[in-house]
């Protein structure tokens, strides 16, 4: 509810005035650096949100702890899941 709300309440403040892509709105000098840090955050960011999203499938569908699968299983299970994901097959 409160991330709808910040969205619609953007929305409905600059309507046709923003781009589609939110970081081509930034046109000052100054925020150059703010889309590198960004970049930098969701570098690192997204991997870890992968792990925790592998683990908790993983344990939900198969019921077991991923670490203990053998090595070639873990590595399809999780290129399947970036690929799913990639894809946005179920979303």
């Amino acid at each position: 509810p409160y991330f709808v709300t910040i969205i619609l309440g953007g929305y409905y403040a600059f309507r046709s005035e923003t781009e589609g892509v939110v970081l081509d709105n930034f046109h000052a000098p100054g925020y150059d650096v703010f889309k590198v840090f960004l970049a930098m955050h969701l570098i690192c960011y997204l991997p870890a949100a992968f792990m925790v999203m592998r683990y908790s499938v993983i344990k939900l569908c198969l019921d077991k702890i991923s670490e203990d699968l053998p090595s070639k299983e873990h590595t399809v299970l999780s290129l399947g899941m970036i690929v799913v994901r990639t894809l946005n097959i179920f979303s």
